[in-house]
């Protein structure tokens, strides 16, 4: 089971703004995605379902249901549908575009009992920490 699994509250972020400005956000809803009053609840089912469960931030609310290494199609920041895969590596999870190699990718992990969620677009990354609820 990973440790990533539970509810978690926003704390902080880094470097968002820049993030935000390379996927092509707005600056109306760069204001509302920078905001840390996110709350994410990550839980996995006993046949290897995946479920992320985000309430806050630009999507407002967003879950995401998925098994790992299987694409399907998801609201990506910014608003835009793309196909994805998300794959468990190491008791991280790691969300690459399928179509697009250029698109965002992202990786959660729990790092000295904060989880932590990386965004990459091109050569600018942004990291959200959480706190376990």
């Amino acid at each position: 089971m990973s440790n990533l699994v539970g509810k978690w509250k926003g704390d902080h972020s880094e470097n968002m703004e820049n993030f935000l400005k390379a996927i092509g956000v707005g600056d109306a809803a760069k204001k509302v995605a920078e905001s840390d009053n996110v709350s994410v609840e990550i839980s996995v089912s006993g046949d290897g379902t995946w479920t992320i469960d985000t309430v806050g931030g630009i999507v407002k609310k967003n879950k995401i249901i998925f098994k790992p290494g299987v694409p399907f199609e998801d609201v990506r920041p910014g608003s835009k549908t793309e196909k994805i895969v998300v794959t468990l590596e190491d008791d991280k999870l790691i969300t690459k575009p399928v179509d697009n190699p250029d698109g965002a990718s992202s990786v959660w992990q729990v790092v000295d009992g904060h989880a932590i969620l990386a965004v990459t677009k091109g050569d600018v990354t942004a990291k959200r920490i959480f706190n376990k609820v």
